[in-house]
């Protein structure tokens, strides 16, 4: 999807791709269009975006930090993927929590983050270190990957400023 969607949205800000897509409990696809122009911020959320691939497509990162515990009992209130509360928990722990927990050795997402947000009462007075280093907006020159960034724009006459 990065090679098909992302970079190009990045290098041309627009693009149209035609993907087949699936949620979470149905059991055919169905053809999705994803079409964007003249984009000027492109900011992605989920699960494994930090993993060391992805790293240099972005200007900044943020690791939104919450407890497998907190995730979970929130998973099973959310109710998203239309499992049962018992199915939600079996898959947590069989599935996704194993996966993040490679991803967690593989490529340390909390240390390369921009900046950790803390989202988890259970995470309070923890001492965590809250940023790495201040999100910096590169006129002209910017990367425009991630959170915080946007494209660089042509030439004009007038003069355009970019905030996030």
């Amino acid at each position: 999807m990065f090679a098909r969607l992302i970079v190009p949205l990045r290098d041309q800000r627009r693009a149209r791709v035609e993907v087949d897509h699936v949620d979470e409990t149905a059991s055919t696809y169905r053809r999705v269009l994803y079409e964007y122009d003249d984009v000027d911020v492109i900011l992605l959320e989920g699960i494994f975006l930090l993993k060391r691939a992805f790293r240099a497509l972005y200007d900044a990162a943020y690791w939104i930090d919450c407890t497998f515990e907190t995730a979970l009992e929130r998973a099973v209130a959310r109710a998203q993927e239309g499992l049962s509360a018992e199915d939600t928990v079996r898959a947590y722990r069989t599935i996704y929590f194993p996966a993040q927990e490679i991803h967690f050795r593989r490529d340390s997402p909390r240390d390369v983050a921009t900046a950790i947000v803390p989202n988890d009462p259970r995470l309070a007075g923890s001492g965590q270190r809250r940023a790495r280093s201040p999100l910096r907006i590169r006129p002209r020159d910017c990367g425009h990957h991630a959170t915080g960034s946007a494209p660089p724009q042509p030439m004009r006459s007038s003069s355009r400023s970019s905030s996030a």
